[in-house]
This record gives structure tokens, sequence and C-alpha cells, in this order.
């Protein structure tokens, strides 16, 4: 595969025949749920997608998730179970001020669906044989956000939160300067032949990953993430709690 640099990633993920790629994954809801999620469509399908997951973030209480961000790190150093920071607390602070998960819930078994789920989704694809296993795990997910809201909405959030977030949090712990992106790429498939200033022709069905630094990590164009505020403010909050 091959890869679009850095510098040219504000053209490429604005280029509107470059869009996300597609699945390999068997029918089954895990599918279902990924072909519906925004970051995995475009289109119209995108817009209304992108909509719902804006709503919930919008609605989400600032302070709220402050506070509940920063009491569950200070529990898990408390416990010590300081290393489990990065990967427990963005999905379940979020989680619990969504009402998914209890206070008393660390979010350990939502995290590990949240794996389970997320990886094969973010592939696009699944060996047959874990293919029920995936199905299984989307469905404890889906019961778990059942009758809180839109569940596509809320998953796609859960799922950004706990690979997306939990990155930047391991970015900014390492201590390097400049640290590097917490997503260092993406992937691209050319709906038609593109010629791509800087990089040159890109025939119609190849993939390519397009590179991302510190400007792009959020994403740009169609696609920037709508939770970014978001994931400023809980790694901001976890990397104040480890500090204290």
């Amino acid at each position: 595969m091959r890869s679009i640099p850095a510098a040219l990633a504000p053209t490429a993920l604005a280029h509107k025949e470059l869009a996300m790629p597609g699945d390999e994954l068997p029918p089954g809801p895990t599918r279902e749920l990924r072909r519906a999620m925004a970051r995995f469509c475009d289109g119209s399908a995108h817009e209304a997608a992108r909509a719902e997951v804006l709503g919930v973030v919008e609605e989400l209480d600032e302070e709220r998730v402050t506070t509940t961000a920063r009491r569950r790190t200070r529990s898990l150093i408390e416990t010590g179970r300081t290393e489990a920071v990065p990967a427990l607390v963005p999905a379940g602070s979020l989680a619990e001020v969504l009402g998914v998960i209890p206070p008393d819930d660390d979010g350990a078994r939502l995290v590990e669906l949240l794996v389970v789920v997320g990886d094969t989704i973010v592939a696009g694809s699944t060996d047959r044989a874990e293919a029920d296993t995936v199905d299984a795990a989307t469905g404890e997910l889906a019961d778990l956000v059942a009758g809180l809201g839109d569940p596509v909405a809320l998953l796609s959030i859960l799922h950004q939160t706990r690979g997306a977030t939990g990155a930047l949090i391991a970015t900014m712990l390492e201590g390097t300067s400049p640290r590097p992106s917490a997503v260092p790429a993406t992937k691209r498939t050319a709906t038609s032949d593109v010629v791509l200033d800087g990089f040159g022709p890109i025939a119609a069905g190849e993939r390519v990953a397009v590179e991302l630094d510190l400007d792009t990590e959020f994403g740009h164009g169609r696609h920037a993430c709508p939770g970014r505020r978001l994931a400023e403010v809980v790694s901001a909050t976890v990397i104040s709690a480890l500090a204290d």
C-alpha cells in the first residue's frame, strides 16, 4: 500500500474522490454497525450519522466529564493500576456520563468489548472463525447502550474515545517533544482515477494510507473528528490528575 506523506494530508483528506475504504466483513451486526458509523461512510449517510454524533457530543456536560475522568484516574492510581489509565479512563468516563455503566464499574469489560469490535471495524475484515465472537461482542455493546439514544452514535463515540483518545493520552505520557501523532495514519480508497497534486496518479479502487501529523491527527475536511474538544478535555484532565 502506498503512503501519502503528512504534508499532503489536508489535500488528500478533503478530496471528494478519496473515500473511506469499504469492508469485507461477513453479514451480521458488526458489518451493519461499521457501515452505519460516520467514520466509515460518505455522502448523505455520513452527513446523517455525523449529525447524530454531534448531537450527543453537544449535549454532554463538560464539567461532569472532567470530574468523572479525574475521579476514575485517581481511583486507578490509588489501587495501583496507573498503567491502565489510558486504556480504561477515556471510554469509562464517557460511558458513565452517558449512562452506559455505573460509577463503580471500572469499564474493563466495556473496553474489552470495544477492543474486539473496534479492531475488526478498523481492519474491515475478520477471520471467518472469529466472526461469531466479534458479532457477539457487538451485540453485547448494543445491549449496553439500548434505550440511551442513537446506538450507532453512542458506540461511535465510545469506539473513538477508547482508541484515539486513549492513544492521545499514551503519546502525551511519553513526554517526547514534539510528541508523535496519536493517530499515525488513516486510509482512503479512490472511487475514480485521481491525480493528487504533489503525489501523482491514484488508480480507481486503489487503497492508500494517508500519514498524519499533529496538525491532522484529528482528521481534516468532511471526516474531521466531531469529538475533538471532548478528546482534548479528557486527555488534559487525565494528564493533570496523573501529575497531581
